[in-house]
């Protein structure tokens, strides 16, 4: 969604600027959350309260749909690609698959080989993950009124419901600025992320890496990066690109002055590929553009998921709830990909850390926003299987895996 991506582009370069500070990076953590809230907001406030009654279901599946997308699919991408070997303290399960007979031999190797790799965090994650659990309180409480079937008043029930959602969001907010260190995990992956794009475009426009029809050379980038890779991890360290424009420059693949520094190819100007300045308004453009066009396209594009589902004749929550995080969500998944596959316990913990966080956001501000449209418009409450499905991909799912605690951290 254009909408989407020009918001969370230019809020994330917008944070790397600025820096973790008590205020950007609240403004930083609404912004990114902000596309599901405005569909939700614009979806009920300018709608009649029969049409907003469906609408903002389709809100509500899209913020459950994007929740469940981020702790399976994007979670379990980067564990795969981020799993390596971990210690073992003896070798006896590789003696017994040596002793076993041939016919099972390969099955169990590959068994043994899973069991023995996994993702290392650190304790700062696995806190970060116990706040994300803490933010299912809410739902719970709304589980058990729907078990319950508690009915001393309906809208009383969702207000007592919207002050305890506002309180924690509230207290989440407080808890950022007492404990700056999630904001300056976040500002770490995100300066990876804006490195790591910089980079590339910098050795597009100096490099020979591209063929004449404008196309990357892939051979050519395999080679440079394998011959850079001196410790052959699969990861290349700032030591190491270094050493790759040194020998970019000496080749004659970079037309750059010989004089000019090699600490400048990974300065800010590299990194924005223009003035701090323009990056910075440029930033800012992007974040406003972002949310005008999510504010205006909100309506229409519940609208035409309601008019999708008629015509399939396939439920609406279907799409809302597959589709539309899919479409969301799937370039922040392969992105997560490349700090991933570092193998290496810092790079896991800052990338599950950006993934807890941004459930943590989302949990708390779309339930806060669900509850101020309901109550204020005088909604049936219709959403209790969104909620759950929330409160199980959250808790069930994420809970006992983040309760162990082998060696320094823990492994998935």
């Amino acid at each position: 969604m254009f909408g989407e991506k020009e918001l969370s582009t230019g809020s994330r370069v917008l944070f790397d600027i600025l820096g973790a500070s008590n205020i950007v990076g609240i403004i930083f953590r609404i912004l990114v959350g902000l596309p599901a809230i405005l569909i939700m907001i614009v979806s009920g406030v300018f709608s009649s309260k029969e049409d907003a009654q469906s609408k903002v279901s389709l809100g509500v599946g899209i913020y459950a749909g994007i929740t469940v997308f981020t702790l399976t699919l994007q979670w379990g991408v980067c564990v795969i690609f981020g799993r390596r070997k971990l210690p073992q303290e003896s070798t006896s399960s590789h003696a017994e698959v040596a002793q076993t007979s041939s016919n099972c031999l390969l099955a169990k190797e590959v068994i043994t080989d899973l069991k023995d790799t996994g993702v290392t965090i650190d304790e700062k994650t696995r806190r970060t993950a116990g706040i994300m659990l803490l933010t299912l309180i809410p739902y719970i409480i709304i589980q058990l009124v729907d078990i319950f079937k508690i009915s001393f008043g309906t809208h009383v029930v969702i207000l007592i419901l919207l002050i305890i959602s506002s309180t924690m969001l509230l207290l989440y907010f407080v808890y950022q600025v007492m404990n700056p260190w999630m904001q300056e995990r976040s500002l770490a992956y995100t300066k990876y992320e804006t490195v790591r794009t910089g980079f590339l475009q910098h050795l597009q426009q100096h490099g020979k890496l591209i063929d004449e029809d404008g196309n990357l050379n892939d051979s050519v980038i395999k080679n440079l990066f394998a011959e850079t890779d001196n410790d052959a991890n699969n990861a290349i360290t700032k030591d190491e690109i270094e050493m790759l424009m040194r020998d970019l420059i000496n080749k004659g693949m970079m037309k750059v002055d010989k004089e000019f520094a090699v600490s400048e190819i990974v300065n800010e100007k590299v990194v924005y590929g223009e003035s701090l300045v323009w990056t910075f308004i440029k930033s800012i453009l992007q974040v406003l553009l972002g949310i005008v066009a999510m504010t205006f396209l909100g309506g229409p594009l519940t609208t035409s998921i309601l008019q999708l589902s008629y015509s399939m004749n396939v439920p609406s929550f279907a799409i809302s709830f597959v589709v539309v995080p899919l479409a969301m969500n799937c370039r922040a998944a392969i992105a997560a990909i490349s700090p991933a596959s570092h193998k290496s316990e810092k790079s896991a913990s800052l990338t599950f850390s950006e993934i807890y966080g941004e459930v943590v956001m989302s949990n708390i501000s779309n339930l806060t926003a669900l509850l101020a449209i309901v109550y204020a418009k005088d909604l049936n409450w219709d959403y209790s299987a969104e909620v759950l499905t929330v409160l199980v991909c959250t808790g069930p799912a994420q809970g006992p895996p983040l309760m162990m605690t082998p060696f320094t951290g823990h492994h998935y």
